[in-house]
């Protein structure tokens, strides 16, 4: 009786074994495909979840963008001044007779001389002056800007470039020794200065 339920039971083991190897060879090509189905899955969706390998020689690298040129402003231009117009000379003004030297040496004293000086502020232009003695010796002045407080002289016979070049070219003296008076005449005709000496013997 004993012998006969263990047999029994080997069996059923038995068979049970067989039914279950049938089971998984009729099961195995379905998870050897479904395997191969998830093996396919993880390849399909291999790109959409792979981070991305920087050093991949394969990948196009992300340009940098240029940053636009900064505008340098221009440099301001500096006004230039106009120059200040130099006003034209005086044709009339103070100038005045400083000294006659009226001895000169030699029998014409062509070294004779009237001194005159312009004390005005303003240039002064000469042109149309005159100077004359008491005979009526008269000297008319060339076109020549005196300089405020400049100094010229009227020769008898002399030129004297230093002393602005005045001269009457007379071959006798003009100024009498005893005594004489000088007048000064602008160009208009008018006395602006006079001089007189006097010689006692």
């Amino acid at each position: 009786m004993t012998r006969l339920h263990w047999q029994s039971w080997f069996g059923l083991g038995l068979v049970v074994v067989i039914v279950l190897v049938a089971a998984m060879m009729v099961d195995l090509p379905h998870a050897v495909t479904a395997g191969k189905d998830r093996v396919r899955v993880v390849e399909a969706t291999y790109p959409s979840y792979l981070p991305l390998v920087r050093n991949d020689p394969t990948l196009t690298p992300t340009s940098t963008p240029t940053p636009p040129p900064t505008h340098t402003p221009s440099p301001t231009a500096t006004p230039t001044a106009t120059p200040t117009a130099t006003p034209p000379p005086a044709t009339s003004g103070d100038i005045i007779i400083v000294s006659i030297l009226y001895r000169g040496s030699g029998s014409n004293e062509p070294d004779e001389y009237v001194e005159i000086r312009n004390n005005d502020s303003q240039r002064i232009e000469l042109s149309g002056w005159s100077l004359q003695d008491t005979a009526h010796n008269s000297f008319h002045f060339p076109s020549y800007i005196i300089q405020p407080e400049q100094v010229c002289r009227v020769y008898t016979n002399q030129d004297h470039a230093d002393w602005c070049g005045f001269s009457y070219g007379s071959e006798t003296a003009i100024w009498n020794n005893g005594g004489d008076c000088a007048w000064l005449h602008d160009s208009a005709g008018a006395t602006v200065d006079w001089d007189c000496y006097f010689v006692q013997r």
